[in-house]
């Protein structure tokens, strides 16, 4: 019996030491470059994997594998932080806020690395950052963001405008 845990253990150590760290960059930048939540929620991945490691049936890679346990989990904490009442933003705030010629989905792709674009998402709500982490950074449709918020996709589409005009504001006044 020892022999067996020995080599679980093994392989588990393996597995965690090939993925740990790019499984903490992922949970990083999409959840707000909050370091101890990002911690917490490899963490939590690792724990599943630890678990089902010995069941793991081997038709996709580990990498895979491991990025599907983290994609659940990622949405498993949207899902959770959109149930809180996001702070609320008027319309008529919102449309002063807006520049009609600022493309805000080209400002956001070209410079989504960049530290004013992290200081500037730092300082945005916690549901505005969800938002534009999936539209700019996962890819996600409207649709597919909806899904994973558990809210409705004129819903979602409302909170990416706001979004976006906050995140404008924000850009703006780092540029100064």
């Amino acid at each position: 019996m020892k022999v067996r845990d020995s080599a679980k253990e093994q392989k588990f150590t393996d597995t965690y030491e090939a993925f740990v760290d790019e499984v903490y960059g992922f949970f990083y930048v999409r959840i707000g470059f909050d370091t101890a939540l990002a911690e917490d929620l490899t963490q939590e991945v690792f724990l599943v994997v630890f678990r089902e490691l010995s069941g793991f049936k081997g038709r996709s890679s580990v990498r895979t594998w491991i990025f599907g346990i983290a994609r659940n989990k990622l949405n498993d904490f949207y899902r959770d932080r959109c149930r809180r009442k996001p702070e609320a933003c008027g319309l008529d705030e919102a449309d002063a806020l807006c520049d009609p010629e600022q493309d805000a989905c080209a400002l956001a792709e070209k410079s989504f690395e960049s530290d004013c674009v992290r200081n500037c998402l730092e300082k945005l709500t916690w549901h505005y950052q969800m938002i534009l982490t999936l539209k700019y950074l996962d890819d996600y449709s409207i649709k597919q963001i909806a899904q994973t918020a558990g809210i409705s996709a004129k819903a979602a589409e409302s909170l990416l405008f706001r979004a976006k005009t906050a995140f404008i504001r924000e850009y703006k006044m780092e540029e100064r």
